[in-house]
């Protein structure tokens, strides 16, 4: 038994001799909580009836007191005049009060266990919110119509007592537990009904991934069959080459960049002091940003070199002069780099070797577009990879549901049924859970 059953149980009893409990299934249970709650209201309508002839009478009473009330005149000029109309002034307003409570407390005309208790809690707050605020009144008003007052508090007395008692026949321990149930034999509705909706979603979505290994599996012995034949060499080979003639054009960049990052100090110096003036043209400003930013771009767009000879040359003299600041230990090794790289020949050392490098690429894949299996194993290697892909959301999507699943509060709402049925009906039944409602 868990907390939730001991606590029901400690408070509800499980009154008598213990007899051997029969097994209900929950279509069966929900018959029994209806059963009751039919049995409780026709027991409550019964009851109600009585109670509301008797609350009617009873308005109809103070309807009366309250005119007659109103009627009875009290003369001012005996006595202390001002406290005889003070008097008057309260007999007045609980006249008021005692007329608008009996039309608002009405019975209702439908009568059910929600309507019960919903007119016996309003009307009882009614009364005390109606008349609590007049108790002054009624105590002044006491001292001089002592018999009519007291008639009318013997009626509101009874009133209140009779609107207590139907609070309490339609909020008894037996109805609000069959509406419990009721409540969580719906609540279990609405949780089996989301379980399957989320249970159909996983079984299409472990198909999704069932039919997508599949295919992945076509793909994977299609790509084995593919590079098992002849022209796969000849695809590899032309793979391996295009690697060797990018590594071989990276060399050739990087060297770019290494003898250039040498200077860096010194052009950068440069492009600060040429700035502004027109020491530079400005082909040579450019020349000297891509030098900064991208050496290589600078041998594309100057294949001769001439310009960037230019440009190191200039820097030479500005060296020389001071009008680029270097610490002298290392400006005869910035003169000497410079005066190196203005002589060197960019066109065979850079370009021709790149471009002749590009010359075999373009060669190379144009090869291998022409290879009918490298388009083909292109094909494969795009289809497995949108395959992989969408496998993985797939089984994201799963652990998503299988979650989902788990949050739903299931296990609360039949420990909970389960409690308050045996705690209702005093362990003669206990509920058969079906395994589909089951966590």
């Amino acid at each position: 038994m868990n907390l939730l059953e001991k606590l029901l149980a400690f408070l509800f009893g499980k009154g008598g001799k213990k007899q051997a409990a029969r097994t209900a299934t929950l279509e069966e249970g929900r018959k029994m909580v209806q059963d009751g709650l039919g049995i409780e209201e026709r027991a409550l309508a019964e009851f109600s009836s009585k109670k509301f002839a008797e609350i009617r009478f009873l308005l109809s009473s103070l309807s009366r007191a309250a005119a007659a009330l109103e009627q009875t005149q009290i003369s001012t000029d005996e006595g202390n005049r001002r406290f005889r109309q003070i008097v008057v002034t309260s007999q007045k307003a609980l006249a008021r009060q005692l007329a608008g409570l009996s039309q608002k407390i009405l019975p209702p005309q439908k009568v059910t266990i929600e309507s019960v208790r919903t007119y016996s809690q309003n009307s009882l707050r009614s009364v005390q919110s109606d008349i609590l605020p007049y108790w002054k009144n009624i105590a002044l008003a006491k001292l001089i119509l002592k018999d009519e007052v007291k008639e009318i508090g013997s009626k509101l007395q009874e009133l209140s007592q009779t609107l207590e008692a139907l609070n309490q026949r339609a909020s008894s321990e037996g109805i609000v537990r069959l509406q419990q149930m009721e409540a969580a034999f719906t609540r279990l509705d609405e949780y089996s009904a989301a379980k399957s909706r989320v249970q159909e979603k996983i079984t299409a979505a472990k198909r999704s991934i069932e039919e997508k290994e599949s295919s992945l599996s076509l793909l994977r012995s299609g790509l084995s069959k593919l590079q098992s034949s002849d022209e796969y060499a000849q695809h590899l080979g032309l793979l391996q080459e295009k690697e060797r003639l990018a590594k071989e054009r990276e060399a050739v960049v990087s060297s770019m960049n290494s003898e250039m990052a040498s200077i860096e100090k010194v052009l950068k110096r440069m492009q600060a002091v040429s700035e502004g003036s027109d020491s530079l043209s400005q082909k040579e400003k450019d020349i000297l940003h891509m030098l900064l930013s991208g050496p290589f771009a600078a041998i594309i767009s100057d294949p001769n070199g001439a310009v960037i000879k230019n440009v190191l040359s200039k820097a030479k003299g500005m060296a020389i002069r001071g009008d680029i600041a270097l610490k002298a230990e290392e400006k005869e090794k910035r003169i000497a780099l410079l005066s190196a790289l203005s002589k060197k020949d960019y066109f065979t050392d850079y370009f021709w070797k790149a471009n002749s490098i590009q010359a075999e690429q373009y060669r190379v894949e144009k090869e291998l577009s022409g290879l009918q299996v490298s388009m083909e194993i292109a094909r494969v290697e795009r289809e497995t990879q949108s395959a992989k892909a969408a496998i993985s959301e797939s089984h994201k999507e799963l652990d998503r549901l299988l979650k989902e699943v788990s949050r739903l509060e299931g296990t609360a709402q039949l420990n909970l049924l389960n409690a308050l049925f045996d705690a209702h009906f005093h362990g003669s039944a206990t509920l058969q859970i079906d395994d589909h409602l089951r966590p």
